[in-house]
């Protein structure tokens, strides 16, 4: 079975911590952009109960309030979360069962299984990859951002495999993957996602 959902997000689209009007990220608060648990966009759940005002507030070992019902049965999942604080865009990337988190306004090195996107790898002026995430892991590799943008010029399939992200994160487990980018210079942000050995299309 192959997943496949692309989505568009733009700062006008952020919903307020207090559910009411839209505001756009500021620096005084993390802000959620998209949150994708194993291969289901949970953005809307994610907007209402881990976002805690400024905060962004979780807990891997009971994920039922945003991720039920269970996407994937007896499978060890992972959130990858994008986020940003401020004109600094993120990446949260946390697995079942490993407790609890606070993502806290401020410095990234503040919240934990946070890091800031590369910005790496080739680019045109019309798509630019934000960020690779493939199982428990933002994967940070250069050549692999090279070969996926390749697979954006060709028009062909990303194979989602350990071969072709440059690892296994998740030894033992069936994974699933994100790929964050963009096609505006990151003023807004699409992704494609899908279970191990899926092949999706940009």
């Amino acid at each position: 079975m192959i997943y496949l959902v692309t989505t568009t997000v733009t700062p006008s689209q952020i919903p307020s911590s207090t559910g009411s009007g839209t505001v756009t990220a500021t620096p005084t608060a993390l802000t959620i952009i998209e949150a994708i648990y194993a291969t289901v966009n949970v953005t809307t759940q994610a907007r209402s109960i881990i976002q805690q005002g400024s905060y962004l507030i979780l807990n891997m070992s009971d994920t039922d309030p945003w991720g039920g019902p269970d996407p994937w049965p007896n499978v060890k999942k992972c959130l990858a979360l994008l986020h940003s604080y401020g004109s600094s865009i993120r990446t949260f990337i946390a697995c079942d069962g490993d407790g609890p988190f606070t993502l806290v306004p401020g410095n990234v090195s503040l919240s934990p299984h946070t890091q800031e996107i590369t910005r790496q790898g080739p680019s045109g002026p019309d798509f630019s990859i934000v960020s690779i995430v493939w199982g428990a892991a933002e994967i940070r590799d250069g050549a692999v951002y090279q070969e996926l943008y390749e697979y954006k010029v060709n028009g062909s399939a990303v194979p989602f495999t350990n071969s072709v992200f440059g690892a296994d994160t998740l030894p033992n487990w069936p994974k699933s993957g994100v790929i964050w980018y963009t096609e505006d210079n990151f003023l807004t942000f699409k992704s494609i996602f899908a279970r191990e050995n899926a092949t999706v299309t940009f």
